[in-house]
């Protein structure tokens, strides 16, 4: 960082030793410059928006990490790391779906409009990176909680198939299984 203050990149890594070492205020300061400095800045609004998100404030954060994108999709530079960052702002955008839906003052209505939004954004982020099968399980797991089953299995089932044995597959098995059996008992 020192080297080369005016590196977007440095200000970025700089900023996240500030806020791994708990000095929040400090990161932030660094990113807010970071933003100021001529380059892509999608690595400076996807931490922005995490900072945002960690502080409660979700509209922000999903207007972070909605930039963030925006400008990953047009940095032609990230050939390398771009599916992988575009998966994780995308990950990052379902979160905050998925924490705005616990609000108790949502209904059921809304909040399967924030699962929806959720789901949407997952089947995005596999898209990007279809390698991590992990995305498959997060998307089977929250079709499970809207009651859409079939869609549930079918992405539980791509997720086994792509999995090894682990926690997450043996869930996603009793899972699968537990559904299959629902099913026979309406049958």
């Amino acid at each position: 960082y020192k080297k080369s203050p005016y590196f977007i990149p440095a200000v970025v890594e700089y900023a996240r030793s500030l806020h791994e070492k708990g000095m929040r205020e400090e990161a932030e300061q660094q990113l807010h410059k970071a933003a100021s400095l001529s380059g892509p800045k999608h690595q400076v609004l996807y931490c922005l928006g995490g900072m945002s998100l960690e502080r409660g404030n979700h509209e922000r954060a999903r207007q972070y990490y909605l930039q963030a994108l925006a400008e990953a999709r047009v940095d032609k530079k990230l050939v390398l790391m771009g599916p992988h960052l575009k998966k994780n702002i995308l990950s990052s955008l379902s979160d905050v779906e998925m924490v705005k839906s616990k609000s108790p003052s949502n209904d059921k209505k809304t909040k399967h409009r924030y699962y929806q939004k959720a789901i949407g954004y997952l089947l995005e982020a596999h898209n990007e990176d279809p390698s991590d099968s992990f995305l498959l399980y997060n998307i089977a797991k929250l079709y499970l909680i809207t009651g859409n089953k079939t869609e549930a299995v079918k992405y539980f089932e791509e997720f086994i198939e792509k999995r090894d044995n682990d926690i997450y597959r043996q869930t996603a098995e009793k899972l699968l299984k537990k559904i299959r059996s629902s099913a026979m008992l309406l049958s």
